[in-house]
């Protein structure tokens, strides 16, 4: 039945650190919390741990209310980002110690240490100190540790963090293993977007405390409903232009990103004077010649078969990620300064309020140099 959070406030005077959040986590889900630091992704990790109790709101876990119930009575797991491994214990006594606590039966015990470290491939390390373990390997031990309760969904706050990158790569592949292997719910924080769209079925975004968007990967990426979301995800993150906007008829305005004109049909409410952005994808930028739109270049990076050429429109700069090829090989030959001609891959820009980060529901028309 998973987890399931309502409404949850979390306030430390006159600040919230959780303000107003919602959403479940399906049974056997992998929910990944992202957001920056500081906007409450592990408090509210803490909260469903019972570690934290919130000013306001409910949590359930497998249907039950754990609001009030003490964090050992509520059959979660939770992985930290330091390991939290005895150093004085072997690898299979830290994995069976709090079997033994609750006074599970030896036999019982034995039994389930040697099922999970067959599962994690660990066994050979079962005799061994933490000392003695790669980075890697006592964070399998730290997984192995909250797997053998057989607990009702894991709680994991950056477990990867302190990895490097060659050996984080390996362990998200891990990660995905360990799910299917336990079949159970994971609630899953990090700030490391590429962790959430490798790991997640689902991501929340948060920022100051808020939910932004939960969805799936792809849809995140591809629709984002939010400024916010937008600028997140993504390496490099969407480019975003302020607009100038003119009312031209009912529901259509001119939108104009320094020379450059985008006609747009708007089907939300709007004001002509609304503080107003474009973005698009780098990855959605199409050098042409006959292109409707003109920036000026300012420098271009080399990425091996790809590039990134760094754009000025005006005040404002954005990037292409762009494959290498006749067309854009040209650009490493072109003056910093020069005005370049592009354009922007069908029904991939996007127009936010700049304020409220909301994104209006839009269709354009037409885009003309």
């Amino acid at each position: 039945m998973g987890v399931c959070v309502s409404n949850l406030v979390v306030q430390y005077g006159t600040t919230r650190a959780v303000d107003n959040v919602s959403f479940e986590v399906r049974d056997g889900e992998f929910l990944v919390i992202l957001g920056p630091s500081g906007c409450g992704k592990t408090t509210i990790l803490r909260c469903i741990a019972g570690l934290v109790e919130p000013t306001s709101g409910e949590i359930t876990i497998d249907g039950r209310v754990v609001n009030g119930i003490y964090p050992s009575e509520r059959n979660i797991a939770m992985v930290f980002q330091n390991y939290a491994l005895y150093p004085h214990m072997t690898v299979h006594d830290n994995i069976a110690l709090n079997m033994k606590m609750k006074k599970i039966p030896k036999p019982e015990i034995e039994k389930r240490v040697k099922d999970v470290a067959l599962k994690l491939q660990i066994s050979e390390l079962l005799q061994k100190k933490p000392r003695q373990l790669s980075g890697g390997q006592a964070q399998r031990v730290g997984l192995a540790r909250a797997m053998v309760r057989d607990p009702a969904a894991f709680l994991m706050d950056e477990p990867l963090s302190n990895l490097d990158a060659k050996l984080r790569n390996e362990m998200r592949d891990e990660m995905k293993r360990f799910q299917k292997i336990t079949g159970r719910s994971i609630v899953y924080v990090t700030h490391d977007q590429i962790e959430a769209m490798t790991l997640g079925d689902r991501i929340l975004v948060l920022n100051h405390g808020k939910a932004i968007q939960i969805d799936e990967p792809r849809k995140l990426f591809d629709e984002p409903n939010h400024l916010f979301v937008a600028g997140f995800l993504g390496n490099p993150p969407m480019n975003i232009m302020p607009c100038d906007v003119r009312l031209t008829g009912a529901g259509r305005y001119d939108m104009k990103f320094g020379s450059n004109r985008v006609k747009v049909e708007i089907k939300d409410s709007m004001t002509p004077s609304a503080s107003t952005s474009m973005g698009f994808r780098p990855t959605d930028v199409i050098i042409s010649d006959d292109g409707p739109f003109r920036a000026s270049l300012d420098y271009v990076e080399l990425l091996g078969t790809e590039m990134n050429a760094h754009f000025r429109i005006g005040e404002g700069r954005f990037i292409a990620r762009l494959l290498r090829d006749s067309i854009t090989e040209k650009l490493f030959q072109t003056k910093s300064g020069t005005d370049v001609s592009f354009g922007v891959r069908a029904n991939r820009i996007f127009i936010f309020d700049s304020l409220s980060g909301h994104r209006y529901n839009a269709l354009l028309d037409s885009a003309d140099a």
